[in-house]
């Protein structure tokens, strides 16, 4: 029998402990006395990052709401070894999406996740909310880096009548946002239609449509993405959290940030696209 990394025991004593403090006579274990023994930030994780993936991750466990986590006097079920080791993976700097794998985004709930595929931020939603200022019934959207696939689903999901064609280069996270238009099919089947992915680069699409090729896409009303915009020497200072999980092509934009963003811009030229909907830094 293999016997536990000492990091695993270590995390497990925190716990171990506080339950062996309680005598048949104490207050019982409660949600907010597990979140106070855990509350301790290990490097490389920041105290607000930890804090909040620490709600979370006990939130998931328990179902007690995330904002009660801290205070909750409800008393701490039966948890498990999946608590310690999702707690562990934690520790370690994994990204709390991936741990969990799965996040609510704009209207979806529990979108899957898999590391390495980026995964989605409250700013990305903010772009889904301007694209969704200017479409219209029956547009036809092209989403650029689909990542998760987050944005197009939500797209769907809010203005059903739309048509979204897709562009990832990554094999895993292509495969993940087909598993997730799966997933939320039901929620946009009253007649938008999610119309697959194109495996390529920005780049690629570009110059596929400056030959005459890809004429599905000449129909595009609107292009949205969240492309690599970070410059190179940014990314290499990122934290370790960001950088050692998530994919790097989907964070490095080149030197000055613009390699892939500038050639979304021509694709929407070059469709004739209405808008262009981009994320980046200001």
């Amino acid at each position: 029998m293999m016997r536990p990394s000492l990091s695993f025991l270590l995390t497990a004593t925190t716990f171990t402990r506080l339950l062996r403090t309680t005598s048949p006579l104490s207050p019982p274990l409660t949600v907010s006395s597990l979140y106070s023994s855990l509350t301790q930030p290990p490097p490389p994780v920041s105290a607000p990052e930890w804090h909040l993936s620490l709600r979370h991750l006990i939130s998931s466990h328990t179902s007690i709401p995330f904002h009660l986590v801290p205070t909750s006097s409800h008393p701490l079920p039966s948890l498990g070894l999946n608590f310690h080791s999702d707690v562990e993976r934690l520790r370690s700097g994994v990204p709390v999406q991936y741990v969990l794998g799965a996040w609510d985004f704009h209207c979806l709930s529990d979108i899957i996740c898999r590391e390495p595929v980026l995964v989605p931020r409250p700013e990305t939603e903010e772009l889904v909310d301007w694209s969704l200022s200017s479409l219209l019934p029956d547009d036809t959207v092209l989403d650029v880096g689909t990542g998760t696939g987050c944005i197009g689903i939500s797209l769907l999901c809010s203005s059903p009548s739309l048509k979204v064609y897709g562009v990832e280069p990554g094999d895993k996270a292509r495969l993940l946002t087909m598993d997730n238009v799966k997933r939320f099919k039901p929620e946009f089947e009253r007649g938008g239609r999610y119309m697959g992915v194109v495996g390529d680069t920005a780049e690629g699409v570009l110059g596929r449509l400056r030959k005459g090729e890809m004429s599905e896409l000449r129909d595009v009303d609107v292009v949205v993405s969240n492309p690599p915009y970070i410059p190179t020497e940014v990314w290499k200072g990122l934290e370790a959290t960001v950088k050692d999980h998530e994919d790097r092509a989907a964070l490095d934009g080149g030197k000055d940030g613009l390699d892939v963003l500038l050639d979304v811009i021509r694709i929407g030229e070059e469709v004739g696209a209405r808008a262009v909907y981009i994320e980046g830094d200001d």
